[in-house]
């Protein structure tokens, strides 16, 4: 049996999405020392908004720059029906 890939967890709060860049550049960090193949991002304490969007967008963007996977768990309703509208739903899946 294959062993799954390394993963790093991140919670993401209201005040990570205020400053994307720097959320992006610790992700980096993070996945630079881990070696880790998946990131699964906990956004039950986003709100559905443009910001959060965006910030979501940006992450996805580092994990993949570092050859990772990017999900979500625990994301509302809402926040998937904006992803959906914004037509990155596929890019930044919800944790299968």
């Amino acid at each position: 049996m294959a062993a799954e890939p390394r993963l790093v967890r991140i919670a993401l709060e209201v005040e990570a999405v205020a400053d994307p860049h720097r959320l992006c550049r610790e992700l980096g960090r993070l996945l630079e020392a881990s070696g880790a193949r998946r990131v699964v991002a906990d956004v039950s304490a986003l709100a559905a908004s443009g910001a959060s969007v965006d910030a979501l967008a940006r992450c996805q963007l580092t994990a993949k720059r570092h050859g990772c996977g990017f999900v979500l768990e625990g994301a509302s309703g809402a926040l998937l029906d904006l992803l959906d509208l914004s037509g990155l739903r596929e890019a930044i899946p919800p944790v299968r």
